[in-house]
């Protein structure tokens, strides 16, 4: 399961080709008291459209976040949303709706 580390962009799904549910990740926490944020880019890929989920119970449960957070028709790439605030300790993971080409997706968060 991928960490998301402050400042270090990180790939998270490499290769989706079909509906269904990306890989699991956490987020790093920041210094008590600080709210940070999310950036997701769709870095390759045709048609898309995914769900941001959480899960408070170790990756088991997942409920959604962010309905449609990333969603692009004809031209996935480029494709770019912020989250913020955003909690650190739970596990998310895109769950995909919508999804034609080979999909690629990173994160960064601040």
């Amino acid at each position: 399961m991928a960490t998301l580390e402050c400042g270090i962009p990180t790939v998270i799904d490499a290769a989706i080709s079909a509906p269904g549910a990306g890989a699991n990740f956490t987020i790093e926490g920041s210094p008590a008291g600080h709210d940070f944020s999310i950036a997701f880019q769709v870095l390759s890929g045709t048609t898309i459209s995914a769900d941001l989920q959480i899960s408070m119970d170790g990756g088991t449960t997942f409920s959604i976040l962010v309905a449609a957070m990333l969603t692009a028709v004809p031209t996935a790439a480029g494709s770019v949303k912020v989250v913020t605030p955003i909690v650190a300790g739970p596990v998310y993971r895109l769950n995909y709706t919508t999804a034609t080409g080979t999909i690629k997706v990173s994160a960064c968060r601040n």
